[in-house]
């Protein structure tokens, strides 16, 4: 992983964590986290020495903070994470439900796939567009095998198919979503009236689902500084905002 990879990665768990503590948020919560980060990164060249590393900065806070014990022979263990963590001697449990462990991933290998020279520009380009095509993939994976809860299965269908018809980007800013990052945004809201159709639904940037939603005037200042929206982009957006309004 490359160095800000680790840092967001570690950011990413620390702010959950946080709110576990806070009592606004839920271990299960993060155990989406953990998985979406293992199965994002599992095809890294020795990805478990970085993990191990994130998961050494966690382990006492999760003991101490979250009160996290052994793993018990009583204690019923999902069947995701069975099947992919089984194995594993870090399994805990956190007020009742099992924690996947930070530091327990496995590389995997990406097959069928021919090594490029990335000092060949025209290699190099295709090499990244590979590696992009193959994060989309993984991440429509990760999306039908855990489907967003108390939504309809329309709502679950429709926003793999608008994250496949947008290819894995952002409809305003273009950029290229992770895992933690997808909203899926109902253009008219469900108290207007808005359903779960193929229509009423875009796939965003969390930053910029928030923002549709911020109505504090320094924030949307802020978080507007911050994604660094061109024209084009503003606009946008502020057609989709206008329709909540």
């Amino acid at each position: 992983m490359l160095d800000k990879a680790v840092e967001k990665t570690t950011k990413d768990i620390k702010t959950e964590i946080e709110k576990i503590k806070r009592g606004k948020s839920n271990i299960n919560k993060l155990n989406s986290i953990i998985r979406g980060k293992h199965n994002y990164y599992s095809m890294a060249t020795n990805i478990i020495l970085d993990f191990n590393k994130i998961a050494f900065q966690f382990n006492r806070t999760i003991e101490r903070k979250l009160g996290a014990k052994p793993l018990n022979t009583t204690d019923k263990v999902p069947k995701y994470i069975d099947e992919k963590y089984g194995g594993s001697k870090q399994l805990k449990i956190v007020r009742s439900t099992v924690l996947i462990p930070i530091g327990y991933i496995r590389m995997r290998t990406l097959m069928s796939h021919h090594q490029k020279s990335i000092f060949v520009k025209s290699e190099r380009e295709t090499l990244h567009k590979h590696i992009e095509d193959h994060k989309i993939k993984k991440t429509i994976n990760y999306m039908i095998d855990n489907p967003i809860i108390n939504k309809s299965i329309e709502y679950n269908d429709n926003r793999i198919s608008l994250y496949v018809a947008q290819k894995g980007k952002c409809s305003i800013t273009g950029k290229l979503l992770e895992i933690d990052e997808i909203h899926c945004h109902h253009k008219k809201p469900k108290a207007k009236g808005g359903g779960d159709e193929y229509k009423n639904l875009v796939i965003l940037h969390k930053d910029v689902h928030r923002l549709i939603h911020l109505r504090d005037e320094r924030k949307i200042y802020e978080l507007t500084n911050e994604l660094k929206l061109d024209d084009s982009q503003a606009k946008k957006l502020l057609k989709l905002k206008s329709l909540i309004l």
